[in-house]
């Protein structure tokens, strides 16, 4: 709510402003909230991180040539 309420992305937050929000989050906040970060923590089975779609890929082509 703070990011909305402000205007901002959460990119655009100060660090005081994220620890406000728990006083845990330290300044790593700004690599952990990139597209590439997020994208690649989905990482359950069958999830849309880089790791587990290109198992999907390999799987898929492996289904494929078996056929």
């Amino acid at each position: 709510k703070t990011s909305i309420a402000a205007g901002k992305l959460l990119k655009d937050l100060q660090l005081e402003e994220w620890q406000q929000i728990h006083p845990a989050f330290a300044a790593d906040i700004y690599e952990a909230i990139t597209p590439r970060q997020v994208v690649a923590a989905r990482n359950s089975y069958g999830g849309t991180g880089f790791v587990q779609v290109r198992q999907a890929l390999l799987n898929a082509r492996t289904q494929i040539s078996v056929k």
